[in-house]
C-alpha cells in the first residue's frame, strides 16, 4: 500500500511534539470536563455507544464542539470515539492519520492494515506499533475508520497502550466498539 511505502521511506522521523501518543493532557481530567456512564450519545454526529459498568468517558464541555469522548485508563492507555467533517477519500484520511502518527513517533516498529467492524459497519484499521522518546518503551496504537458519504461524517475509533498492556486493555476498546451505531441526528 502506498502509505506504507510512504511511512518507510520517511521513517516515523520526530519533530519533537511533548506527547509521542497523543493522549489527552491533565485537563483532560478536570472537573470542567464531560462525564459520561453507561452510554454516549452524540446528536451532533449521530452516534452512540454503550459504557461498561464502571467505566467514565469524558469529553470537552460547552461551548467546545461535541465531536466524541475519551477513556484514560489507569494503566495509561487511552480509548477515544470521534467523529468529524470528512468528505475526503477514505485513503486520504488514512493518510491523514498516519501523518499524524508518523510526526508524533520516533521509530515505527510496523504498521498493520486490515479491515474490522464498528458496530455492525465494516471500518478500515491499521495498527501501528511504535517507541517514543525512549527506546525501552513500545506502544501499540490502533485506529478504525469509517466515512459515511451521505452523512459527510468520518468516525473514528482508537486506543493507544503500551504493549504490555495493549492485549488486557483492547478488550474494552473492543466491548465498546462492538454496541457501537449510527443514531438520527440532531
Amino acid at each position: 500500500m502506498l502509505v506504507e511505502l510512504t511511512l518507510i521511506a520517511l521513517g516515523f522521523a520526530g519533530n519533537g511534539v511533548h506527547s509521542c501518543t497523543g493522549t489527552p493532557g491533565p485537563r483532560f481530567t478536570s472537573s470542567a470536563t464531560e462525564i459520561y456512564r453507561k452510554e454516549y450519545r452524540n446528536g451532533y454526529f449521530g452516534f452512540s455507544v454503550k459504557l461498561p459498568r464502571g467505566v467514565e468517558a469524558r469529553s470537552d464541555p460547552p461551548p467546545a464542539p461535541d465531536r466524541g469522548f475519551g477513556i484514560l485508563l489507569p494503566s495509561g492507555t487511552y480509548i477515544s470515539f470521534l467523529a468529524g467533517a470528512g468528505d475526503e477519500p477514505m485513503e486520504t484520511l488514512e493518510n491523514g492519520r498516519l501523518d499524524t502518527l508518523k510526526n508524533r513517533v520516533t521509530s515505527a516498529i510496523s504498521v498493520d492494515y486490515g479491515s474490522s467492524w464498528l458496530g455492525r459497519k465494516k471500518a478500515r484499521q491499521f495498527t501501528a506499533t511504535y517507541t517514543c522518546d525512549s527506546a525501552a518503551t513500545v506502544y501499540i496504537e490502533r485506529v478504525r475508520l469509517i466515512l459515511d458519504k451521505d452523512r459527510h461524517i468520518l468516525y473514528e475509533a482508537r486506543i493507544v497502550a503500551r504493549k504490555g498492556d495493549f492485549e488486557r486493555d483492547v478488550k474494552l476498546y473492543e466491548q465498546i466498539a462492538s454496541t457501537w451505531k449510527e443514531t438520527p441526528l440532531l
